[in-house]
């Protein structure tokens, strides 16, 4: 839409086969990307009503709605017969024009909105990592990241010796009431016996949680949900579609509290801890 936004600067308003065409265009446009509202008569009365106005509320109206007035528009001029006169009489009265920007501005407006959300996640992601090896750090281990372009670990963590060594891949979420980490389908065949999930809680900026999971484990129960999810019909009774996307969720809270600060899982003892200091 931004494309006809930056046209109309250019259009000459004393140019009716300009302005058809510019219309047509829109048209063409609508059906194109299936832009296509099929109970448009619910909104012809509000359109009509939007059409009579001087002054307009843009702002007002949703974007769902200023699509259709959009399309109401584009086949309006199908039915009146008029030569294309309908596309010209909205053009020049601004009805057209006032759409068409309202439309880009809220457009533009959920893009940086959906920019400032992965610019969020971005952020409790790194957030995240850095939490950990604080953790780690705090508890004796030795930790480092890994370089960003490493697939599936994140951090490398040792004894101060460098004699046990654990990969680790860290899972974030940010809600104190759920505890479920997004994960892709890869995760299934991640379970190096040395690799490590460590799920990390931000509980919306209180003290993190974590969960240390061996990664055989995870990959196993990925699987296994996702297996059961994918075999299971629709609320509609329809199969479902295949997808990359899996989840990671504890079966219940006693599972949970026994991964919660599992940190002995990684086989590897920070400040001279013995193994039955751990036990």
């Amino acid at each position: 839409m931004s494309v006809f936004n930056d046209r109309m600067d250019g259009i000459d308003i004393d140019n009716e086969a300009e302005i058809i065409r510019f219309c047509n265009d829109i048209e063409y446009y609508l059906y194109k990307k299936g832009l296509i509202c099929r109970r448009y008569q619910v909104y012809q009365r509000d359109w009509q009503m939007f059409v009579a106005k001087e002054a307009r509320n843009t702002e007002s109206k949703t974007l769902y709605e200023l699509l259709v007035y959009l399309f109401i528009f584009s086949i309006e001029e199908h039915f009146c017969g008029g030569y294309s006169s309908c596309y010209v009489q909205h053009y020049r009265r601004g009805v057209i024009p006032d759409l068409i920007r309202e439309i880009v501005n809220k457009l533009e407006a959920m893009a940086i909105t959906e920019a400032d959300d992965s610019d969020k996640n971005g952020r409790i992601g790194v957030a995240g990592e850095y939490f950990v090896m604080a953790e780690l750090t705090r508890r004796g281990y030795v930790a480092s990241p890994t370089s960003k372009n490493t697939k599936a670990i994140d951090l490398l963590v040792s004894d101060k010796n460098g004699k046990q060594l654990a990969a680790i891949q860290v899972k974030i979420c940010d809600n104190p009431k759920q505890q479920k980490w997004k994960m892709s389908k890869s995760v299934e065949q991640n379970d190096a016996a040395n690799l490590y999930y460590v799920f990390v809680n931000m509980n919306g900026g209180a003290e993190p949680s974590y969960y240390v999971v061996p990664s055989r484990y995870v990959a196993y129960r990925v699987w296994q949900d996702y297996d059961e999810w994918i075999n299971t019909p629709g609320k509609q009774g329809q199969k479902r579609n295949e997808t990359s996307m899996r989840t990671f969720e504890f079966v219940d809270e006693e599972e949970q509290a026994q991964y919660k600060d599992a940190w002995y899982l990684l086989g590897i003892y920070g400040r001279n801890r013995t193994i039955c200091q751990i036990l």
